[in-house]
């Protein structure tokens, strides 16, 4: 929910900063307001942002290892990560999984939407150096689910993906998780 606030409130912004005009009045409610009332509902007006393709994650997990505990808004739900890889739309390998550190953190509600929580650290191949991923978003079990990654980095040669939003709708097969990833 968050992240998904975060980009409305991004396209927003962006709305704003691409017109024209001097900076607008933004009261919502005046008749004459630069702000269209459906961009209120979450349904922006402005365009979409275009997505590029930077590769694809595969995760392998552990579910023999799978723990949970019962907290207030469900389960929290601990899974160890074993390796995987990141791969660049050529399939070409960009960086690989470190086992064994990070993990999923996330819950499942009582409403039974898994809530992604996902941290893991990845070695690019091409300086060997590390960065720290995390991932977060709202799914279901068995299906899609709508995850925004985020990398911190010092290999010069993935600086691009520092300060990005990426996209990563993944799904589970197995103890395998794959996803593209997109660049916002």
């Amino acid at each position: 929910m968050l992240f998904a606030l975060l980009l409305q409130i991004l396209l927003h912004i962006g709305s704003i900063s691409c017109t024209r005009n001097t900076l607008p009045e933004l009261n919502p409610l005046s008749p004459k307001s630069p702000v269209p009332e459906n961009n209120l509902l979450g349904r922006a007006s402005s365009p979409t942002p275009s997505l590029q393709l930077k590769g694809y994650v595969n995760i392998i997990v552990d579910l023999s290892q799978f723990r949970s505990i019962s907290i207030p808004e469900g389960k929290r739900l601990n899974i160890n990560i074993l390796g995987g890889n990141w791969t660049n739309p050529d399939g070409s390998l960009l960086a690989k999984i470190i086992p064994n550190i990070g993990g999923e953190q996330g819950y499942i509600d009582a409403t039974n939407v898994f809530h992604l929580d996902v941290r893991y650290v990845v070695q690019f191949v091409s300086d060997n150096k590390y960065g720290y991923v995390q991932a977060k978003g709202p799914g279901k079990i068995g299906a899609s689910n709508k995850v925004i990654q985020t990398v911190e980095t010092d290999s010069t040669a993935n600086l691009t993906f520092n300060n990005r939003l990426l996209y990563s709708p993944g799904i589970f097969s197995g103890n395998c998780l794959t996803a593209p990833i997109w660049a916002l």
